[in-house]
C-alpha cells in the first residue's frame, strides 16, 4: 500500500538486527485525502499484531477507532522494512499542556517485531522533533519505561522522584491526571498509580529480563506502589529532561 502524495514523510532510516527500517512522520491533520484512513488501517493491524499476536484479532483496535484517535494525534510514525510495504511499528504521540510546560504523551506505541530497538528511536525522533522537555506516557510495560529512560533524563517520575517531590513535578501530576481523567473517565492516585487501566489484564506479550538492572528497579518501583499487571494497572510517568 504506497503512501506517496499523502501527506507521510521519510524521517530516517535506521538499522537494527542486521535488517534497514524506514521511518514514515506524519502529523494527521495534515494528511491528504485518504491518507488518515490509510494510516489507520495499518495502525490497527500492526495493534493487533503486537498485542495479541494476530491482525484480525476482534479483540484488538479496530481502524475506526484508530481513524477518531488521529484526530487528537499532534505527531504519528509508521515503521517498515525498508524496501518493502511490510509495516511493523508505529507510535502516536499527543502534546499536553501544562503548567510546567507542555508534554509530549507517548499515545499509544506498538510493533509486530520485538526486540530491535525500534521503540527507543521513535521516542528519541519524537522528543527531538517538538523539543518539548517532558515526555510522559502511561504504561505497565517495563520496556517502554526502559524507552524513556533512553532520553537521559534529569529523572523520570514516579521511579526516581515522586510527583509530590516539587512543584514542577506536582503541575506535571496535575496535567497528566486530568488528561487521564478525561481521556478514560478514570482518577489517578498521587503515586502516578492507575488502577485497572486495562479491562484485558496484562496488555501484550511482552516480557522483562530478570537480569537487567534498570528493569528489576522499575519492577521494584511497581511492588513499592502496589501496580499489579494482571489486574490491568498501569503507571504515569513522566521523563523531565535535561533543564527541567
Amino acid at each position: 500500500m504506497a503512501f506517496a502524495n499523502k501527506g507521510f514523510e521519510k524521517s530516517s532510516v535506521i538499522a537494527a538486527s542486521g535488517m534497514r527500517y524506514e521511518l514514515l512522520a506524519f502529523v494527521p491533520r495534515s494528511l491528504r485525502e485518504g491518507g488518515i484512513r490509510q494510516a489507520a488501517k495499518e495502525i490497527s493491524g500492526i495493534f493487533g499484531k503486537a498485542f495479541y499476536g494476530d491482525s484480525e484479532t476482534p479483540s484488538g483496535w479496530p481502524a475506526e477507532k484508530v481513524e477518531t484517535r488521529l484526530g487528537e494525534i499532534s505527531l504519528g510514525y509508521l515503521v517498515h522494512k525498508e524496501g518493502t510495504q511490510e509495516r511493523i511499528g508505529y507510535a502516536l504521540f499527543e502534546t499536553i499542556p501544562s503548567g510546567a510546560g507542555d508534554i509530549l504523551y507517548v499515545a499509544s506505541i506498538g510493533f509486530s517485531h520485538q526486540g530491535l530497538g525500534l521503540g527507543r528511536v521513535l521516542v528519541q525522533d519524537a522528543a527531538a522533533s517538538s523539543q518539548n522537555r517532558i515526555v510522559a506516557a502511561r504504561t505497565q510495560n517495563p520496556n517502554l519505561i526502559k524507552m524513556l529512560y533512553g532520553l537521559k533524563p534529569k529523572a523520570l517520575l514516579p521511579i526516581d522522584e515522586d510527583y509530590t517531590a516539587s512543584e514542577t513535578n506536582r503541575k506535571i501530576f496535575d496535567a497528566l491526571r486530568a488528561k487521564n481523567i478525561q481521556k478514560h473517565n478514570a482518577d489517578v492516585e498521587l503515586t502516578g498509580l492507575c488502577k485497572q487501566a486495562y479491562h484485558e489484564g496484562k496488555l501484550g506479550l511482552y516480557t522483562s529480563d530478570q537480569t537487567d538492572p534498570l528493569a528489576m528497579k522499575i519492577l521494584r518501583r511497581f511492588g513499592e506502589i502496589g501496580l499489579n499487571q494482571v489486574r490491568g494497572d498501569a503507571l504515569m510517568v513522566a521523563a523531565k529532561l535535561d533543564f527541567i
